[in-house]
């Protein structure tokens, strides 16, 4: 199966009140294994940019924020395609 970008899903009741920005969710075979999201947003006040964490190897790039998501997406999506394991 191959590997998607889908939402992070929107937060119910009242902690929908002060949702931050929803970030993206790389999944596949039903595991998350990237998640890009905003640094700040919601009740932490406003969004500063932009980091992504890759589950499983210990990537956190929140010292080096993106400016968008879609940059922090981009950079994500070109590292899992170079370290892709092939089975």
């Amino acid at each position: 199966m191959t590997a998607r970008w889908r939402n992070e899903p929107s937060e119910t009741g009242l902690r929908a009140i002060g949702q931050r920005p929803r970030g993206l969710q790389l999944r596949e075979n039903g595991s998350v294994l990237i998640t890009v999201s905003p640094y700040g947003g919601g009740w932490r006040g406003p969004v500063a940019g932009w980091y992504w964490v890759a589950y499983g190897f210990d990537i956190n790039t929140c010292n080096e924020l993106a400016s968008t998501k879609e940059e922090a997406k981009a950079q994500a999506d070109a590292w899992f395609k170079a370290n892709r394991k092939k089975p």
